[in-house]
């Protein structure tokens, strides 16, 4: 069940405060992550009982073990809708050598893909994206860029307009999702979307209780 909409990071379980315990700071008011570009903090996330604050960034929040490659990846916007995942599907955790976890800020771009990629490249990858328009088109983007390839999509009041190298095709923005882009366009990828159940926009506004 969802937490009350005043829930702050303090009502994650247990088990996910302390598997992720040294990828954040506790501050007076609630947890602040680091986003790094190489050695250098870049931007921070900010999470307390107020709300949250994702950063727009070249720096992304990595979560994983310096002695092996993971089976699985997870990538979200913020290390906050991680957490809360997490809080949800705590069986994610059990197996902390085979599994990482991003966070890409905002704007994720080709060239942020393109370092990931190189970072994981046989891990199974899971996007945690908002449950909106721009968390679906996100989706799109990132398997595409993960496969080395490039579409432009261009957003108007009714349809996505998708132009690929094949061609240019347009998908209503009520319909529009990852599994309709491979549909129409015969795109192959084995990336896996996770989404928060139906009236929440993401995994942080399921765990808050909170809507859109």
């Amino acid at each position: 069940m969802p937490c009350n909409r005043t829930s702050g990071p303090d009502e994650l379980k247990q088990v996910v405060l302390e598997y992720f315990s040294k990828y954040y700071r506790r501050t007076s008011e609630g947890l602040e992550f680091n986003l790094m570009a190489g050695e250098k903090i870049v931007a921070r996330e900010h999470w307390n009982i107020q709300g949250l604050q994702t950063p727009k960034t070249k720096g992304i929040w990595t979560v994983s073990s310096p002695f092996s490659q993971p089976r699985d990846l997870f990538i979200a916007f913020s290390a906050t809708d991680i957490l809360c995942f997490c809080h949800f599907y705590t069986n994610w955790l059990k197996s902390s050598n085979h599994v990482a976890f991003l966070a890409v800020g905002t704007r994720p771009d080709i060239s942020k893909v393109k370092q990931i990629r190189e970072m994981f490249p046989l891990a199974k990858v899971h996007l945690l994206f908002d449950n909106d328009l721009i968390g679906r088109v996100t989706d799109c983007k990132i398997s595409v860029w993960l496969s080395k390839r490039n579409v432009v999509f261009e957003l108007t009041d009714s349809h996505v307009k998708c132009k690929t190298r094949d061609g240019t095709f347009w998908l209503g923005v009520e319909m529009f999702s990852l599994h309709q882009f491979i549909k129409v366009s015969g795109f192959r990828t084995n990336v896996r979307t996770h989404k928060p159940r139906k009236g929440f926009g993401s995994f942080y506004n399921l765990f808050t209780g909170s809507n859109y």
